[in-house]
This record gives C-alpha cells, structure tokens and sequence, in this order.
C-alpha cells in the first residue's frame, strides 16, 4: 500500500532526526562551542564583505527594456534627480534676492553639492542677440541702418523732428505712387514689400505720434519715438536685458535645483547632502523671515522616508522585542526556555546573514526586510520544538529521551513547513523584479537555515539548560481544553461556523459585475500614499503643483540633434496629458549661422563706429510743423488697413492736444522731444551694435548648469516633457505614459520608471504566489505520498508541459507560464487521486490555513478599506507559507494519531497560538508607524496571520475530527 511505504519512510526518517539529537547532546558543550565558532567566522565573514546598494533603480532587473534605457540616459546625463527648493513671497521682488542668497551658499558648499541652478545669466548670449533673427528681419534692419548711416556717423540734423515727419511723408506717398503704377508688389525675394515698408512707415508714425502725446501728458513718460529696429520676441528681450530666474507664471513661487553629491557606498544615500541643506535653508530663513522656504524632490522624498520609516522601524522593533518576550514568557511560564528560543534564533540570523552575503553580496532596499521576516518565522521553528519537548516531559520522559523524541516527532513536520515556506519564497527568483528575485532568493536560504539551526541549537542548549531541573519545576504549555473538547463533542458545528465564516469574509472580496465575480480589493500605485502624512516634502510638493502647475517629475526624451529636439518638442506639446516641454535646442538661432553671419557682419559694420549722441537746440516753426503732421495724418486716413488707421488716429490725438498750446509752449516742447528723440535713436543703435558679434552662437554661450541638464557629453539632446496631472495616481500616469510613448517609443524619465517598476512588483508578487502555490503542491505530495509515489505523480505531468513548452517554443508562440501551471496541478491532483484520494485531501486541507486566510483577510480589507500596495503586497508569497505552518502540523499530528482517536495535541496548539501571536505582535507592532506603507504592511500581514490560524485552530481539527470518525467507522465495518 502507498501508505506503508510512505510510513516506512516517515520512520526511518523519524530514526535518523532522532539518533543525530544523540549524537549533539551526548556533549553538549561540544556542540555549542562549534556552533559557537561557525557563527564567529560567519560574522566576520559577513561584516567584511556584506555591502549595501540603496538605490531604488537597483530593485530593477537591469536587462529589462524600460531600464536599460534609464541606465543609458543615467550613463549620458548622471543621476537625474535634484533637490528642489521652493522659496514662497508675495513677489518675485522679495523671491530673487532669497535665491540669491541660497544659490550663493550652495555654490560654496562643493563637498555636498553640485550644479545648483536657480537664474540663467545671458551676457553672453546679449553679444550675439542678432543671431536669434530670421534673415528677412535682418535685412530689413540693414536696409533701416543704411537710411540711418549719416545719424550713425553723427549727424543727428538728419533725423530732426520736421524732416523725419516729411520723409516718412514722402515716403508713403512714392509708394502709394509706385503701387498704382506697377499693379503688383515687388517679388519678395528682392526685399520687403511695398506693403512691409506702408506697415512699417505707420508703426514708426505711431511711436512718434504716441510719444509725442505721452510726453505732453505727462513730461516723465519717457515713451520711445522710434520703432524697434530689432523686432524680436518678448521673452527673448526680457532675458536679453537681465538675469532669468526660475518663477512660476503669478511670481510668487521660485524654484532652485541643486544635486547632491551621493557617496555610492553610502548606504544612506543623499542623507547628508539633504541634512546639510536643511540647515543652511533654516539660516536663510532666518535671514529673510518675508518669505516661506520648502525642501522637495526625489532626494528629499525619499530621505524623508528613509527617516520616518527608520524611526517607525525602531519603535515597532522595541514594541515586537517587549511583546514578543512578554508573550513567550506567558506562553512557557518562565524564562529559560524563551532564552533558548532567542539564541536559536539569534544562530539562525547569523547564517542567514552570512548565506546573503555568500549568495547575492549585497542587500536592496527590498531585501533588507528579509530580517524581521526570518526573525517571525525562524521563531516558530524553535516554539514548536520547545512546545514539544514540554509535552513530553510532562508525560514522563526522561531529558534525552524527550529531546530525541520531540525531534523524531516534530522534526519532518519542521522542515516540511521551512521547506515549503522556503519554497514559496523561492518562487520570487523566477519574477521580473531584481529587488523581489533577491528577497526570494535570501529569504529562502535564510528560513532552510533557522529550521535547521533549530535541530543543532535547541538540543544542546536544552540539555544544558535542563539538565539539573526537576520535571515539576518544567513549565506547562498551553493545553487548549476547551477548544479541544467543543471540537471533539461537536466537530459539525464547529466546521460549519468556521468554513461558514470564511465563506462569507472571502464573498466581501469580490463585485459582480453581470454574473461575474470581479476581485474588489484595490491596488494602489501611488507612492505618496506610502507616506506619513504631514511629510513637507510631499506637502511642498502638491503645493507646487496648486500654485504652478508644476509636476516634479517628467519624461526624458533624447534626440541627436538640436532640429530634431525641436521637432520633437513641437509633437510633444500638442499631447492632450503634456503641460510644457524643456529643452536647449528652442534657446539655440533657429537659422543656420551661414545663412545669416553675412548679415550680421554687415550689420556690425554699420553701427560698429557708432558716432556720439548730439543735440543742438534750434528754432522750430510750431505752425508749419502742424501743417505737416496734418498732410500726413490725411494721407494715412486714405487707407483702410488696421495699421494705417491706428497710426492716423494717433496723429490725431496728438494734434488735438498740441494746437491748444500757446506757441511758447509749443516751441519749448518740440526742443525738448528733439532731444529724446536723439537719445532714443542712439540707445537703439548702440543696444543693435552690442548683439552684433557675428560669432556663431555655440553651448559654450550658455551657463554650465544648464547645459549639463539638457547636452550630454556625447551630444545627445534631453527633452523633459511636464504633464498636465500629477502623475502619482495610475489612471493619468497610464495616459501620460501612453502619450508620450506614442511620439517616442524610448522615452525614459521617473514617471516612466515608477509606472513599469509599479506594475512589475505587482505582478511579480502575484507570479511568485502562483508559482509557490504549485511548489507548495509538489512538496506536499512528496511529504505525505512518500517519495517513490510521490515521483510517479510528479514526472509524468512534468514531461507533457516540457513537451507542449517546446511545442509552442517551435511555432514560436508565447508559452502561457499560469496556463501551464493550472494544467500541470490538474494533472498530478488527478494521478495522485488514482493512486491515494486520501493524499489528495490531506494536501487540500494543509492548504486550508492559506487560502482560507487568504479570503478572510481580503474580505476584512474590504470591510476597512485597506488596499494593496507595494508595500503590502508581498503579503501573498508571505501568507502561503505563514499560513502554511498551521495545516501542515495539523496534518502531520492527524496522521501520527492513527491508532487512538484523534484529538489535536496540546503541543500543537501551544506552538500555534505562540507563533501566530508573536508574528501578530512583531508585524502588528508596525500599526504605530507614521509611515503608511509599514503601517498597510503590519496591518494586512496582521490579519492574514489572524485569519490563518483561526483556520488551522478551528474549522481544520473540526474537519479532521470527522474524517477520524469516518476513518474508524469504516475500520469497524471491515473488521466486523
């Protein structure tokens, strides 16, 4: 029979556990001593070679598409991310000198700062203002400086007040006389239009006339006669004139970058430089108390983390350490034996250490957790085995004989839990994410080491620890014998209650949505949500967003060419989810230098001997000046066009105003405008003689700062494309993504990164819970099939997906990895059906804890309005092998008890209600955290661990207690 063989199996492996607790206890202190010397040399050996990376960009798997493009833009750009700080004032009046001042600070502090960027200097761009114009401006400017080139050698008589007027007179009318005759304009590639000259003889009326008003309004409005020889654009001007500095569109927020300067081999990462600059903000702050200073940006996002959860972390650790002690103590009634559990313990951690450093090298963010993972469950190895070493005692065993008994009798169901938690653990390696792969693949050496730290530790300490102590002075483990007997008197009941109860808990987890159950628990992206709340940074940070419209985070796109940036930039802008677009290549000429350096070079030698400004008063005749003005005012109101009608309207005004003075008046005025006009005209030349270096315009034009954020080294062109959203929540960081994606296939940035790294824990916590539920499966099936069964089942079902996994490989079709596990579980449950249904069951109800956990955990979150998160996520694989513990001891005592009528032992129960109430007081103690991502953590592992053991305590022994009394009735009828 399948069993016997089975059972011979169990007891022969039952005979080497319990010979090997001999050999380690016949000297004990043998054993503690070389135990002792291997956690020495592995201390050592971790403390030198253990190295820590804490960069988030290392939890990814470095082969992946999205990260390889990170990496290339790091390697072309460095690290990307800054500190930003935001300066807050009513104006950009009280900002500049704030930014000033921390700039200047910043600067000087080298050690922990680099590029700090916070105003755009433009001395040597204004030399070369030129260059930013299309040949047809320029030309039209010389053609403007060549009628000016006696005023420029110094001859200021040719632009008086009364021949300035009568030529723009003459002017306008040769060409309304050329006009009629020709019947066409001249063909623009000759030079501007007859209209282009109309249109600029009326702007140039309309400065004149609009001046002349200004200054009889109002002597002090100094208003320019003269129209702008350069006409260029607005922004370009501004910053042609003083420093640029970085404010939002109301001026009342300003904003300086600065990156910190990051030791790699510093596990703290930008802790330093953020600390450093807290202090000298709280100095300027001080200085300029008129002003609000914030800190924000990846850096200080993620180091206001690092401390909370720091802080979090120590204070959940000191509320687990008191609670766990409190507990054990409770749970044994003295102090000897949670001593011996704690150094078990304590032996499993060094090993497990010393495996990391052995196996990976380092640990991650990610994989530090691994600590308090094995310290909750390497803790249960210890209580179980203590729990039953009492149990026998109290039954009268002597000391060696309980040692080697408790490990013949607990020791498979032991090392069956570690090895299937282990498994569950190790299925992570077969994920996407680097950072899970490497928790899994620590952890899972980690739990084999504590569970079989547990068989060389306890023995020995045990039989030192209790050598001299009488059996009345061992303390008495929980029995349970009130559950014990509600169960054996009413197992119906109990099971129905329990399995109703999670029926109904599992329901909560679901929607129907036309028939179909659809799963109801969230998963939430947002990072910001893992944070405490009233963080500053993340305050600042949605500030900023409020008052500017300013997302800190941002695609990179990158082009190899200034044109091809702009291109790029114009397809971006017209995106329905993108704000703005930042880049160089728009700040470069957009013509060619050898399309306009002739031009220029012109240019510059007309005004580059620019005469001084002269001004000699003179008698004016006011009536024939009037006569003037009105010949021409009448000769603009000849046309219709917008331009020649302002211009006439402003003649006008002028006039009215200027024959209501008396002739004194008049004269005094026209002297005093000849002089304005005199030094407007020459301000104007000597400005278009200063941006007149014919020089092309190169990057070395630009601050350093600048251009070091958007040119790289080997020439590439970086795009930052700002959405519209914040893009934190994932409904408009997925449009976000998708937009831009659509114009660049490789775009990179953090929005990028946080939307695949998001998406890729999810699924690699929820593949490596499907793939250490099939682990789980096959180790079940070799623990209670028996081996020689057990590979009967296995590899039969193993070669049928090997051979449609080459199948579909050769049609070069994608093998569905879920498809082919459901398939492979259908498989061996119905082979091993066939050759032991009872195996099958047994399997099932081992796997109840879990599952049934499971569905009451969701329903509760339901019920709370907990959702997933990266944070809690890992609760999957965690919960299958936590859940795990409770069904496989049940099932393993069921199993012993085959010649008495089953009754769960009070050791099992014992060992279950300590391992599950201290790994609910270790991550529970994780509800005090400020910081929400350990506080979802601790709360679902809480209710997971909660609702597994009510599980394997309740509705479980219940149901082996029906299938015991089946088992028997069935006994007796064969027997009869």
């Amino acid at each position: 029979m399948p069993a016997d063989s089975h059972d011979r199996h169990a007891v022969a492996f039952s005979d080497f556990l319990r010979s090997f607790t001999r050999v380690l206890t016949a000297r004990p202190w043998v054993s503690i001593v070389l135990l002792s010397v291997v956690c020495i040399a592995s201390s050592v050996y971790t403390s030198r070679n253990l190295k820590f990376k804490n960069d988030r960009g290392d939890l990814i798997d470095p082969n992946a598409d999205f990260q390889k493009r990170w990496l290339e833009y790091l390697k072309s750009f460095g690290d990307a991310s800054d500190i930003v700080v935001v300066v807050e004032g009513r104006s950009a009046e009280d900002i500049t000198p704030v930014l000033d001042d921390l700039g200047k600070r910043l600067i000087a502090d080298d050690q922990h700062f680099q590029s700090a960027f916070f105003r755009v200097e433009h001395d040597a761009l204004r030399r070369k203002g030129l260059q930013f114009l299309a040949p047809d401006q320029l030309e039209m400017c010389l053609a403007q400086l060549n009628q000016m080139r006696p005023v420029i050698q110094g001859d200021y008589d040719e632009v008086n007040l009364e021949r300035v007027i009568a030529q723009l007179l003459h002017r306008l009318n040769l060409l309304r006389l050329s006009t009629a005759v020709v019947g066409s304009e001249r063909p623009p590639e000759s030079g501007p239009s007859n209209e282009q000259i109309m249109q600029l003889i009326s702007q140039h009326v309309t400065s004149l006339a609009t001046s002349m008003t200004a200054a009889l309004k109002n002597p002090e409005d100094a208003r320019n006669p003269w129209p702008q020889l350069i006409k260029v654009d607005g922004d370009l001007a501004q910053d042609a004139t003083k420093p640029t500095y970085f404010l939002n569109e109301r001026g009342t927020q300003g904003f300086l970058r600065v990156a910190p300067v990051i030791d790699k081999a510093d596990f703290n990462g930008a802790t330093t430089a953020v600390q450093r600059i807290r202090d000298i903000v709280a100095d300027v702050r001080a200085d300029h108390p008129q002003v609000r200073i914030g800190l924000t940006g990846i850096p200080v996002l993620e180091n206001d983390e690092m401390i909370r959860s720091q802080k979090d972390m120590t204070l959940s650790t000191i509320v687990s350490f008191v609670g766990v002690i409190v507990l054990m103590l409770a749970g044994f009634h003295g102090v000897r034996h949670p001593l011996i559990a704690a150094v078990m313990l304590t032996v499993g951690m060094i090993l497990s250490f010393a495996f990391a450093t052995a196996a990976v090298g380092h640990l991650n963010i990610l994989s530090a957790s691994f600590a308090p993972i094995l310290m909750g469950l390497g803790c249960d190895y210890a209580i179980m085995y203590l729990s039953r070493y009492l149990e026998l005692r109290h039954e009268g065993q002597n000391l060696d004989d309980a040692l080697g008994n408790s490990s013949a009798s607990v020791g498979a169901s032991i090392l069956t839990v570690a090895i299937v938690t282990a498994l569950a653990f190790y299925c992570a390696t077969f994920t996407k994410f680097l950072g899970v792969v490497e928790l899994g693949i620590i952890s899972t050496g980690g739990i084999i080491l504590c569970a079989i730290a547990s068989f060389f530790a306890l023995p020995p300490l045990v039989k030192v620890v209790d050598r001299n102590v009488p059996l009345a002075k061992l303390p008495t483990p929980i029995q349970g014998n009130l559950l014990r007997w509600t169960i054996r008197r009413h197992p119906w009941w109990v099971a129905c209650a329990g399995l109703g109860l999670m029926g109904y808990f599992g329901s909560l987890a679901f929607d129907w949505n036309h028939g179909r159950p659809k799963f109801a628990i969230k998963y939430d992206y947002n990072l910001l949500n893992l944070q405490a709340k009233g963080v500053d940074s993340v305050d600042w940070q949605d500030r900023i967003f409020r008052e500017s419209k300013n997302s800190l985070l941002y695609a990179v796109s990158l082009a190899d060419s200034p044109e091809r940036a702009r291109e790029l930039k114009k397809q971006f802008e017209e995106l329905p989810s993108v704000r703005k677009v930042e880049e160089l290549a728009s700040r470069l000429p957009a013509t060619p230098p050898q399309e306009t350096n002739l031009l220029i070079q012109a240019i510059h030698a007309e005004v580059a001997q620019l005469a001084p400004v002269k001004f000699e008063p003179r008698v004016v005749n006011p009536k024939a000046l009037g006569e003037l003005i009105e010949r021409l005012f009448q000769s603009l109101s000849r046309n219709e066009e917008s331009w020649a009608k302002q211009a006439a309207a402003a003649l006008d005004e002028f006039l009215d105003r200027f024959e209501g003075l008396p002739v004194e008046r008049q004269m005094k005025f026209l002297n005093e405008f000849q002089a304005r006009m005199n030094f407007a005209l020459h301000t104007q030349l000597q400005a278009m003689a200063d941006a007149s270096n014919p020089e092309p315009i190169t990057l070395e034009d630009f601050p350093k700062e600048l251009v070091s954020r958007f040119v790289s080294p080997a020439g590439l062109w970086q795009l930052q494309i700002y959405p519209k959203s914040q893009v934190w929540d994932i409904e408009p960081l997925q449009e976000f993504v998708e937009d831009v994606r659509s114009v660049d296939p490789n775009v990179t940035g953090t929005p990028l990164q946080n939307f695949e790294a998001s998406g890729q824990i999810r699924q690699s916590y929820q593949d490596a819970a499907s793939y250490a539920l099939v682990a789980i499966w096959i180790t079940l099936i070799i623990d209670l099939l028996g081996r020689q069964q057990a590979v009967r089942v296995l590899i039969p079902p193993a070669i049928v997906i090997g051979v449609l996994w080459g199948i579909a490989h050769w049609l070069q079709m994608d093998a569905s990895w879920p498809l082919l596990g459901i398939l492979y579980l259908v498989m061996t449950v119905t082979i091993t059906w066939m050759i032991d249904s009872a195996t099958v069951g047994h399997s099932l109800l081992a796997l109840l804890p879990s599952l049934g956990g499971a569905a009451i955990m969701f329903g509760l979150m339901r019920l709370m309005h907990v959702d997933l998160n990266p944070a809690n996520l890992i609760v999957l694989p965690l919960l299958l092998g936590l859940g795990m513990d409770g069904g496989v001891h049940m099932v393993h005592d069921f199993r012993l008890q085959t010649k008495r009528r089953y009754r769960i032992s009070p050791s099992i129960i014992n060992s279950l209600v300590l391992t599950s109430t201290t790994t609910m007081v270790g991550f529970g103690s994780m509800l005090l955290a400020a910081h929400r991502g350990l506080y979802s953590f601790g709360l679902v592992v809480t209710l997971g661990v909660a609702s597994s053991v009510f599980i394997a305590l309740v509705p479980l022994p219940a149901i082996l207690t029906i299938l015991d009394q089946r088992r028997r009735a069935g006994g007796a009828v064969r027997r009869a």
